[in-house]
């Protein structure tokens, strides 16, 4: 059963945040740590997390229209109290809910990548992080609105290997008090490094060991080429589902006709323009590509469009 544990830590051998622009020195080369994973289950997690961080980088930059930089820095499987020790530093935690497997994991950012984040949506210069640790009611509503967009593809990740959904849960700063996980149970947590424009810190990923255990062998399965392979069924159904929900702008055109400039400047308010031909093809457009022809007409006492046939594309 679950219980509070108080996310205020002790002060030794500290991780320190650092507000520069991130050297190449941080993001070369791995600290994998593991009890007793294969070694193919170890190789197909720095594949997924390095792909994760390809798409992390595009989705935030276009957030906070900064530039930005991810990198892995160590992945370890580690109980939730040594995890405690390993964080110092200010920082702002995201406490997220997994379906179905009904456990919850961790997001963590240093303090001032979350208040650089906000900056720049309020339209600031995102340079403003330095020195401020603690964040408003209205600013935690944003820092979640900001998390989530990270917490989104750490689900797209993680939707390869299972039915996983990561929905958000609550928020917290350094020092209050989050239900996660008891002290003795293990955890795997992946750490970044993260940089937004000037900005550099750390960000933590605290996923429970029981919900990757189960799927070790799912995992094992896939390989760097995986990862970059839209054939893979996982992967078309996935991004299917998504594309689905898309909703996309169709425009339909009854006619073209010309009429004299004197006509034209002679129309008010009540007059009538007459429309001719409303039998003949008409075409259905969206973006400006003609993708149906049909005829139009009146389904249920509503203007309608009969499609009768698609458009070739043009090559």
């Amino acid at each position: 059963m679950n219980r509070q544990m108080n996310l205020s830590f002790s002060q030794n051998k500290p991780r320190k945040s650092e507000f520069r622009s991130l050297p190449k020195k941080d993001v070369k080369g791995f600290d994998i740590r593991y009890s007793s994973m294969p070694r193919k289950v170890k190789d197909s997690l720095l594949h997924c997390h390095a792909a994760f961080c390809e798409s992390l980088i595009d989705s935030l930059n276009a957030y906070v229209s900064l530039p930005v930089h991810a990198a892995l820095k160590s992945i370890v499987q580690m109980t939730y109290a040594d995890y405690q020790e390993t964080v110092k530093q200010s920082s702002v935690f995201y406490l997220f809910d997994i379906h179905p497997a009904c456990s919850q994991g961790l997001l963590r950012l240093d303090s001032p990548l979350v208040v650089t984040a906000i900056d720049r949506v309020l339209g600031g210069d995102g340079k403003k992080a330095k020195g401020k640790n603690s964040l408003s009611l209205i600013e935690m509503k944003m820092a979640e609105a900001f998390m989530s967009q990270i917490l989104n593809q750490i689900n797209m990740m993680w939707e390869r290997f299972g039915e996983f959904t990561f929905t958000g849960k609550t928020s917290a700063q350094s020092g209050t008090g989050v239900d996660f996980m008891r002290a003795d149970e293990s955890l795997l947590m992946a750490c970044f490094v993260l940089g937004l424009g000037d900005v550099a810190g750390y960000m933590d990923v605290c996923l429970p060991y029981s919900l990757i255990k189960p799927i070790l062998s799912a995992i094992e399965k896939y390989n760097e080429s995986s990862f970059g392979d839209l054939e893979d069924p996982k992967i078309a159904t996935i991004l299917k589902s998504k594309m689905e929900n898309i909703h996309i702008p169709l425009k339909v055109s009854l006619c073209e006709f010309e009429m004299s400039l004197k006509k034209l400047m002679g129309l008010k308010s009540g007059d009538v323009i007459r429309i001719y031909d409303l039998n003949k093809e008409i075409t259905v457009k969206t973006d400006g590509t003609s993708i149906f022809s049909g005829q139009a007409g009146v389904f249920n006492d509503k203007f309608a469009v009969q499609i009768h046939s698609l458009v070739p594309l043009k090559k």
